[in-house]
Formats: C-alpha cells, sequence, structure tokens
C-alpha cells in the first residue's frame, strides 16, 4: 500500500525566483484527486514518525545548509537529547555534506564532516563497549 505524504510548496513575492503562489491544502487534495484518483493523507508524516517529537530517538546527526530553502524546516534543536547532534552549515546547500569533498567546500561543510565521523566512530566505540 504506498501512502500519500504531504509536502507543502508555495513561494512568497520578492523572496522567492519562483512565481508567488500561496499553499492552499483544499486546492492541493482537489488536485491529487483530479491528476492521480489519489487523496493525500496530510498528517502521515506525523502519524508515522512522530515529526518533531525526536526527544526519544537517538543517535541522529541533522545538517542543514543554510544556503537551502528546505533548511527552514529541518531539525535545528536535539531538544535536550545528547544522542541527537544538529549543525547548520554556512554557505551550504541541500546535502552538500554527504557528497564527495572538493576543493571548494565551505569550512562549515569540512567542519560538518570531521564532527559527523568523531561522533559516529563515537557511537560505535560505546556499542561495542556495551555489547562485548
Amino acid at each position: 500500500r504506498r501512502v500519500h505524504g504531504v509536502m507543502p510548496m508555495c513561494s512568497d513575492p520578492g523572496t522567492s525566483m519562483f512565481p508567488a503562489m500561496s499553499w492552499n491544502l483544499t486546492r492541493f487534495i482537489d488536485s491529487c484527486w483530479k491528476s492521480v484518483g489519489k487523496l493525500p493523507r496530510p498528517t502521515w508524516v506525523v502519524t508515522q514518525f512522530g515529526a518533531r517529537n525526536i526527544a526519544s530517538a537517538s543517535n541522529i546527526i541533522y545538517t542543514n545548509g543554510a544556503l537551502d530553502p528546505w533548511s527552514a524546516g529541518g531539525i535545528h534543536d536535539n531538544q535536550g537529547n545528547p544522542t541527537i547532534h544538529t549543525f547548520l552549515m554556512a554557505g551550504a546547500a541541500h546535502h552538500l555534506d554527504l557528497r564527495a569533498s572538493n576543493p571548494a567546500d565551505p569550512m562549515s561543510v569540512i567542519t560538518v564532516r570531521t564532527l559527523g565521523k568523531q561522533i559516529v566512530k563515537q557511537w560505535i566505540r560505546e556499542h561495542n563497549k556495551n555489547n562485548h
């Protein structure tokens, strides 16, 4: 069974290169029904994954590029959970930290890659210590 989630998309005049378009859930639902004969489930992501309720999660690194328009919807706070790490990378965009290194990479990305490796190595050390 396929689940059809909702990713709101809109743009504001003067702040985006895209034409102005306001978000309208009713219009979106109608469009889905007319184009593919399916109704989206607007709250599915929250129901399935808990949305921003990450306090009980563990061992997650969230990275967001400050140049990425999607970063506004990213996780920027670990909610007091020391096993969750959040980084905002200046001068970076979507997934730049997950790509191969490049001489043009901003220092923020180089730093996050280094910290990410250290964090994952620490998780592995802790796992091995607790399970051997």
